[in-house]
């Protein structure tokens, strides 16, 4: 069910370099590289697909100087640079050339340096502020090769018959199954239409500055947090000031309920925010926000969490092409008249290990609903990524056999080296974990198939997100064992992801013969590897 396999790689670097007792310089670095390939459309699970080449790399880099510049305060000195970079090739095989008709080369990143002071005058009373300032750059080129549109027409169907009466291939056949081979049968009658060559080649920069300041106040039972952040952008003349509120009340060492409330402001990505085909500069989209929770230790190594919390968002981007009605409408651009709002409630119990069990079980309920943006749109629906249940439970037990003297004296023996490699024979350490999780399917909106121009479209007349895809479960197993040698250790493990083998859906695949298959995230993989540490 896979349509493809993704390769991928990535690396961490962290070098601190400490100039005396106070002053320090930390060097970070995060990168990865994805690449995916799908090729050959005479394969049949990806007849009427294109092939496609993707890749892609992310890295974010920065350098800190740190100083204590008394007792009671230090001082964070941040400049660095994130980076993302896309790029694809969808190309067809010819007689004697490979036809490559869509191209893309895109970019997105942050140049930005940052000021952040901690002081603590006493144990009440704490304040920490900062200041920033980002240079946003972004980068666009793609080409699509102009296309030739055509009506087509079905010989062996009535033509009285209104085929656009069937949202795709299935339907039709649903009703009409003597008609199943009579469907395949289509000529083209006419051409009507010839799109333009599409080429986008955009870039932009925008200045971001940014600052905030907080004071933490402890009146024990009662903390206070309190504060604000000021966000400035030119370019559309934000000007913002977003406060923020939180409070703690200790009712007992073991119980306590915190309180939060404030508003967060977001900076879209620059493709959307800088496009030119925009029809005006867009605001910054911001939710109010307030949560609501309880803390309780249920025993010495074990914490529970619940907390209910609620979301307003407003200015969120929507694409020009999904308000109008046009089902093959190629205006581009945005705008900020998306309104919606979240709320729900979760659930998080924390065992820490000890005795050699540990664990973690989170559960949540959230209702995610955004305000019908189209035309004629009436009411709400749920948002793309609203998912209702959701529960997560992982745990782990782990022994240490060299503790025991029967194991003491079974690792000097020729038959521990003998054996060690296989995965189920002791070790110095061993772990045994697994992670479970369940998760309600995502909401998505049925594609309509037009017959007579064989393209697959979103008609505007359609319910949102009226479908549910079905539900996401997945069991992994780890089995981890680690040896202790004089100048080496070595930790090998065994991670069996997707024990059940679980078909997880992931999207369906729309072909321009009026079908669709479902693909899938990965079934079940076995990954083994090894671990040295000098």
């Amino acid at each position: 069910g896979l349509v493809s396999v993704p390769k991928y790689q990535n690396s961490q670097h962290k070098i601190t370099y400490n100039i005396n007792n106070n002053n320090k310089i930390i060097f970070n670095a995060i990168a990865g590289i994805d690449n995916i390939e799908i090729k050959d459309e005479n394969r049949p699970e990806l007849r009427g697909a294109e092939n496609v080449s993707y890749s892609g790399y992310q890295y974010t880099l920065g350098l800190t100087y740190k100083t204590l510049f008394s007792l009671n305060g230090y001082a964070l000195l941040s400049l660095g640079r994130t980076f993302s970079s896309w790029e694809a090739d969808v190309y067809e095989y010819e007689s004697t050339f490979v036809d490559t008709f869509f191209y893309r080369d895109n970019n997105e990143f942050d140049d930005f340096v940052k000021l952040d002071l901690v002081y603590k005058f006493n144990s009440r009373l704490k304040i920490s502020s900062g200041i920033s300032i980002k240079h946003g750059h972004y980068n666009i080129n793609e080409s699509l090769d102009a296309d030739t549109l055509y009506r087509y027409t079905y010989p062996a169907i009535d033509s009285d018959m209104n085929l656009n009466n069937y949202n795709s291939y299935y339907d039709f056949i649903d009703s009409n199954p003597e008609l199943a081979d009579d469907i395949t049968t289509f000529v083209p009658s006419g051409v009507i239409g010839l799109t333009d060559v599409f080429i986008n080649n955009q870039s932009g920069v925008l200045w971001k500055y940014g600052g905030y300041s907080q004071i933490k106040i402890n009146l024990h039972p009662l903390i206070i947090t309190a504060g604000f952040r000021y966000d400035n952008v030119p370019y559309n003349q934000t000007s913002k000031l977003s406060p923020r509120f939180g409070s703690t009340v200790i009712l007992s060492p073991m119980t306590k309920i915190n309180f939060a409330i404030g508003q967060y402001c977001q900076t879209p990505s620059y493709w959307i925010f800088l496009n030119p085909y925009n029809a005006n500069r867009l605001e910054h989209p911001y939710s109010n926000q307030v949560v609501l929770g309880i803390e309780h230790y249920l025993a010495s190594d074990t914490r529970m969490t619940v907390e209910g919390y609620l979301k307003k968002i407003y200015n969120r981007p929507v694409r020009v092409s999904d308000i109008s009605a046009d089902p093959y409408d190629s205006v581009l651009g945005f705008d900020d008249i998306g309104t919606g709002e979240s709320a729900g409630i979760e659930l998080f119990v924390q065992k820490k290990f000890s005795d050699r069990w540990y664990g973690t079980l989170s559960y949540s309920y959230s209702n995610s609903i955004a305000k019908d943006y189209r035309e004629d749109g009436e009411g709400s629906y749920p948002w793309d990524f609203n998912v209702p249940h959701s529960l997560t439970i992982v745990g782990g037990y782990k022994i240490d056999f060299k503790d025991y003297d029967w194991y003491k004296s079974y690792r000097n023996t020729m038959l521990f080296k003998l054996l060690s490699f296989i995965p189920f024979m002791p070790s110095d350490q061993f772990e045994l974990s697994f992670r479970s999780r369940y998760s309600d399917g995502l909401p998505y909106t049925p594609m309509s198939f037009d017959f007579y121009q064989r393209k697959w479209f979103e008609s505007s007349d359609s319910s949102l997100n009226s479908k549910v895809r079905d539900y996401y479960y997945r069991v992994d197993i780890m089995l981890l064992r680690r040896f202790n040698f004089n100048s080496v250790n070595l930790t090998t493990f065994i991670d069996i992801q997707n024990i059940f083998d679980r078909s997880n859906e992931w999207e369906r695949v729309y072909f321009d013969d009026g079908t669709y298959q479902m693909s899938y995230q990965y079934k079940q993989i076995p990954v083994a590897g090894l671990i040295v540490e000098f």
